[in-house]
């Protein structure tokens, strides 16, 4: 099975994290790589710098804005993927650690697609959230069920066959509703594609994509601690501030704070 694992990283904050994301992956993963960047020799630099040979960095100028941000992730991304080497690809954010072996993972998507060519994972955040539901609710969609969460873009395994499709869909998408929508990113797109079954998705199980501080603070904390116990494969440090970000991702890495 021949994988890659890409991320973006743009501004001085992701340009850091990304080391770590970096460091966290290659402890348990050994094959290609991609980061796209607007500042490679910050993101080379430094004690944990990314300097790997299968890892593969694409400089891209001055993408500092959300559309620009997303134009990276779902444009550039595919068009810097040579797609007839692998047969999936995985993309993560830099604002995550990974825990264990990604093996699991693209097992899962290889034993299930047949039924879709897409694996993602939900948040403890409802989907009529605005970060997950603002196109939803724009096109009248109300789930059955209230308690239904949202799907996180912060990870997504996809076969690389079908991968420029999914891109472009997506893409195309998002610059549609961003004249309709203020302050809007790619995640409730996504959302929306998933949940009008516009294009054929997987949900993973919930063990793939953790998020710790977010359940620290909103979950009771025997699910907090249950789940920490589990063999979470990514933890994914959304929803604090900036330098906690870093922190925790030191933390999780077995770094002093």
């Amino acid at each position: 099975m021949r994988t890659l694992i890409y991320a973006t990283a743009f501004s001085g904050r992701h340009r850091s994290w990304c080391q770590l994301w970096h460091e966290s992956v290659r402890r348990h993963y050994e094959g290609d790589m991609l980061i796209i960047t607007d500042d490679p020799d910050h993101i080379r630099a430094g004690k944990i710098g990314v300097n790997h040979p299968r890892t593969k960095l694409v400089h891209i100028k001055d993408l500092h804005k959300r559309p620009e941000y997303t134009l990276a992730r779902l444009t550039i991304g595919p068009m810097a993927i040579e797609l007839e080497k692998y047969d999936l690809i995985m993309y993560t954010d830099v604002d995550t650690v990974m825990m264990h072996s990604p093996e699991p993972m693209f097992k899962f998507i290889e034993q299930n697609s047949h039924s879709a060519p897409i694996i993602y994972t939900r948040e403890p955040i409802p989907i009529t959230s605005r970060w997950h539901g603002s196109v939803l609710r724009l096109e009248g969609y109300v789930p059955d069920d209230k308690s239904r969460l949202g799907i996180n873009t912060g990870f997504w395994i996809c076969k690389a066959e079908e991968f420029l499709k999914l891109a472009d869909l997506w893409f195309k998408a998002y610059q549609y509703y961003c004249c309709l929508l203020n302050d809007l990113n790619d995640q409730p797109v996504f959302n929306w594609l998933v949940e009008t079954n516009k294009i054929k998705a997987l949900e993973a199980p919930q063990h793939f994509q953790f998020f710790p501080e977010y359940m620290k603070r909103k979950c009771p904390l025997k699910d907090y601690e249950h789940r920490k116990k589990e063999k979470n494969i990514i933890w994914h440090f959304t929803g604090i501030n900036d330098r906690k970000v870093w922190e925790a991702m030191r933390k999780a890495l077995g770094y002093e704070t």
